[in-house]
């Protein structure tokens, strides 16, 4: 008989070959399978998203908001995976979640924010959550002005000056300071 040496043990030649090709197949079947695509799990939950009345349902954007901060942590397509993390975020603070949102933001703002646009918008985003849903004042000029400090030349950043002067102010008074801003406008294009 036929026989190879395996270190300190003696294995017939024939039981070597099936250990070599036989063993790894059985190795890969009992390991668990790859993750799904997550690609397709998000698009798939995005078309479930919405129910017939247009309301989202919470169920649904649990699974979406899971899948996508996944997708945040793993995926190396920076737009793809900001595109995922700004519709997560939304989900979030559409149904009512405003911390999650704004730990989205967070997270999108750390691992992307070397994109000067994603990381300005990340941050814009978070300030607006903080001011017009938590009403947390102080934490969305802060925010606001990180925008201003971190991204200067960002697009959005051309915003923030505005934003800071309704930070806090009611939809009134909102409204009484465009109308003031239009008649100084008004005037001054009549001199």
């Amino acid at each position: 008989m036929d026989y190879s040496k395996t270190g300190s043990m003696t294995i017939p030649a024939p039981a070597a070959l099936l250990f070599l090709f036989v063993f790894p197949g059985l190795i890969a079947c009992s390991q668990p399978e790859h993750k799904p695509d997550l690609r397709a799990q998000l698009e798939s939950l995005d078309k479930q998203l919405l129910d017939s009345a247009g309301h989202i349902r919470r169920t649904v954007a649990g699974q979406y908001i899971q899948t996508a901060s996944q997708w945040i942590e793993t995926a190396r397509d920076t737009a793809r995976a900001a595109k995922y993390g700004f519709q997560a975020a939304d989900v979030a603070r559409n149904t009512g979640d405003f911390d999650k949102a704004i730990a989205i933001y967070d997270r999108l703002e750390q691992r992307f924010g070397a994109h000067r646009d994603i990381g300005a918008k990340a941050l814009f985003a978070k300030a607006f959550v903080l001011d017009n849903n938590l009403k947390q004042i102080d934490r969305a000029r802060q925010a606001y002005q990180a925008v201003l400090d971190k991204y200067p030349d960002a697009a959005i950043a051309r915003q923030v000056p505005a934003a800071l002067q309704a930070l806090g102010k009611s939809e009134e008074e909102l409204l009484k300071m465009l109308k003031e801003k239009s008649r100084a406008s008004l005037k001054d294009a009549h001199h």
